[in-house]
């Protein structure tokens, strides 16, 4: 897929968003086409670019994971002279993408009731930990506290232990693809109504939804779902399980013939007609008796043996993989998923690829993350500054030039 084939090719982002929801937001626009123009203070730039522990050619592995398919500016928004380019960039905008505390940007006119009012066509989305409204939305917004605060760490853990967190910040990235299908949305309304909108999208909000089904169940019965490992509260046998090797996930259950097939292949097919075991809510309510059986057999064979044999019964199954396991999959490597990002005189790395795919093609990267303001004269110019003007800027410390 070329760059002008890309959908979203022509349109053009603000991007005045950090840390990982924002910039995951604004780097799946970029992937997706879109001309997203970075901007950053001078002085410091995202404070990703220096947060360790792991750096590439020296270049934080943080700022890397989130920047690619964008263009830097090194632009002090603060100073009047900074805000007049900002306005300049704006009038060519279509999407402007914030993560800062709800109120933060309303003393430099950088809100969305001030923007709107000059600019009616743009579409401003704020991610942020607890929404635009509501008694929270002065309070910063971080994944761990959410995942606690949002009720998924409520459930994540093992029965009778402790409290655990999901290891990769799962909330950040959910907030950041809900922003992006807001964006979108905006976008087409924008086509009919030909006026741009606020996207309120917050970390609190996508762990609730997380929850959809869940919470469903709490509605009906008002009974606070628990701890559970690995293990489903709507399904059995639905978990990991031990092997000779190592653990293996199962999902057994789901209609009675998939059920059905895991007794026969495990040879305890007397299983299928126990009352104790013959619906999907009997299995339920005798989850912790049942898995033992099942796990009894299970440890008398390798891991490898149990996935071949239902795989050809058609039985979901599958490996508890390490990431390392996991980038080494032929499958993910036939779909692209693990791109190489680099040249001129960057260091060469890996990168995650966005999770879809166009016409069966994975989104390329066409720009490696941006050195702090790279790209501001060249944008600077695109907007109809002149070279005086531009050192006039410069000079003054608005704007930075590599």
């Amino acid at each position: 897929m070329n760059a002008g084939a890309a959908p979203l090719a022509g349109l053009r982002i603000v991007d005045f968003a950090q840390f990982v929801a924002g910039s995951y937001c604004t780097m799946m626009l970029g992937d997706l086409g879109a001309d997203v123009l970075k901007v950053e203070l001078p002085d410091a730039g995202d404070p990703y670019r220096r947060q360790g522990p792991e750096f590439v050619g020296g270049e934080a592995t943080l700022f890397l994971a989130l920047n690619r398919n964008k263009r830097g500016i090194a632009l002090d928004w603060k100073r009047p002279e900074g805000r007049s380019v900002v306005a300049r960039l704006l009038e060519s905008a279509d999407v402007f993408v914030e993560n800062a505390r709800p109120g933060a940007l309303a003393k430099h006119g950088l809100d969305y009731k001030s923007l709107s009012k000059s600019y009616p066509h743009l579409i401003y989305c704020s991610l942020s930990g607890y929404g635009q409204t509501g008694p929270y939305a002065h309070r910063g917004g971080f994944d761990l506290i959410l995942q606690g605060e949002g009720g998924l760490m409520s459930i994540t853990g093992e029965d009778g232990g402790p409290p655990v967190k999901v290891g990769a910040p799962i909330l950040d990235i959910g907030a950041a693809m809900s922003g992006l299908v807001g964006i979108l949305a905006a976008l087409h309304q924008r086509e009919t109504g030909g006026r741009g909108m606020q996207v309120d999208v917050s970390l609190l909000d996508f762990s609730l939804a997380a929850l959809t089904t869940v919470a469903q169940s709490y509605f009906a019965s008002g009974q606070e779902p628990q701890r559970l490992g690995s293990a489903s509260p709507q399904f059995a046998p639905y978990q990991a399980f031990r092997t000779a090797d190592q653990s293996i996930t199962i999902a057994g259950t789901g209609n009675e013939t998939l059920w059905g097939r895991l007794c026969r292949v495990i040879g305890r097919p007397e299983l299928i007609d126990d009352p104790r075991f013959r619906s999907n809510a009997e299995r339920v309510a005798r989850r912790d008796e049942l898995a033992a059986i099942v796990e009894s057999v299970l440890i008398t064979r390798p891991h490898g043996e149990w996935l071949e044999m239902m795989e050809q019964e058609e039985i979901p199954a599958g490996p508890i993989n390490s990431l390392g396991a996991l980038l080494a999959d032929p499958h993910l490597r036939e779909r692209q998923a693990v791109l190489a990002m680099g040249g001129d005189d960057r260091a060469a790395v890996s990168a995650v690829a966005a999770p879809l795919r166009l016409n069966g093609a994975t989104l390329p990267i066409r720009r490696y993350p941006p050195r702090l303001g790279e790209h501001t004269l060249e944008v600077l110019a695109e907007l109809g500054y002149q070279r005086n003007e531009i050192e006039r800027l410069a000079r003054g410390g608005a704007i930075t030039c590599p």
